[in-house]
């Protein structure tokens, strides 16, 4: 499923398909965390923290530019 269509659902009031996002960047996410953390345990937060602000600002997100670019400013 194409991120676009995941997030008008997530918007749409459907959170539980904001799953779908994080099984498809947890992993290349947490790598770019980790090598600018370089501690795991401080990587895991991070990341953990970076899909809950994703989530609680997904509204703000523009279907203008790739989902990904703007997590990973996050």
């Amino acid at each position: 499923m194409l991120d676009e269509i995941i997030v008008k659902e997530i918007k749409n009031g459907n959170k539980e398909i904001f799953g779908k996002l994080v099984e498809k960047y947890q992993d290349s996410l947490f790598t770019f965390i980790f090598y600018s953390v370089k501690d795991e345990g401080n990587a895991k937060d991070i990341l953990q923290e970076t899909f809950l602000k994703a989530l609680k600002e997904i509204d703000k997100y523009k279907e203008e530019g790739k989902f990904k670019a703007w997590l990973w400013t996050i």
